[in-house]
């Protein structure tokens, strides 16, 4: 980049910029989306000066090293809520409300990981009303549930102790989360909540057709997989 000359110096970035390039980036969806997100962010790097193209790559990780990852933002939203005059009464049987307030915003944004949503919601509702106005949505993807290793059978079976608990096969393909709305569109996401839609138009076919009639909207969260049909087996994904 450095050593490249440009016929015309480019705008100087601004937040607003950065920010509206970045909801750009994030809509992109379909055919060629992967080629028109690196458009979008080599437009930004070519403009950046001096330790600009730093923060633009942080920024682009989600990884700042500020000290500010996401889990503290949303236990800082969570108590601003609580010392926010308005909303300050907890329900009477909480001990600390600067801990459950945290802890309300953390499940909220795994259900529905919107900012735009849940902080309006957090200002005209405060936090203990929460849950009820920030729901579960079809069309927003929720956060995946995700595995923890463990060292051996023998630690699950003392952390689970006399509760029930079921075994899933671990199958080598995608993650993928499957919302069937109720207009019979299907939405796909990956695990990290991207859109996937376009690129899975043959499981966007399948799902409509193996839905059952009586069945209005459902979300499947799944793995999808290569499979012969010859041979009858699952595939490694890299084939």
């Amino acid at each position: 980049r450095s050593s490249q000359s440009l016929m015309r110096k480019p705008e100087a970035l601004t937040v607003a910029k950065v920010f509206n390039t970045f909801r750009i980036i994030a809509k992109e969806s379909g055919k060629d989306s992967q080629e028109k997100k690196k458009n979008h962010i080599k437009a930004l790097l070519v403009a950046a000066t001096d330790c600009e193209p730093q923060y633009l790559i942080r920024l682009l990780q989600a990884k700042l090293r500020i000290g500010l990852a996401e889990q503290t933002l949303l236990v800082a939203l969570g108590q601003a809520a609580v010392y926010a005059e308005k909303h300050s009464s907890p329900p009477g049987q909480i001990d600390s409300p600067l801990d459950e307030a945290a802890k309300i915003v953390k499940q909220v944004y795994s259900v529905i990981p919107v900012y735009d949503k849940i902080v309006p919601a957090l200002l005209t509702g405060g936090v203990w009303s929460l849950p009820k106005i920030c729901s579960f949505t079809l069309g927003v993807p929720i956060g995946p549930m995700l595995a923890k290793p463990t060292k051996g059978v023998s630690e699950i079976v003392d952390k689970f102790q006399d509760i029930e608990f079921t075994c899933e096969y671990k199958y080598d393909g995608e993650r993928a989360q499957i919302h069937y709305m109720e207009n019979g569109s299907v939405e796909i996401y990956s695990r990290n909540a991207e859109h996937n839609t376009g690129k899975f138009p043959d499981v966007v076919v399948a799902v409509s057709r193996l839905k059952k009639s009586s069945v209005t909207s459902f979300i499947l969260d799944c793995e999808l997989v290569a499979y012969d049909r010859e041979k009858k087996k699952i595939l490694p994904f890299q084939e």
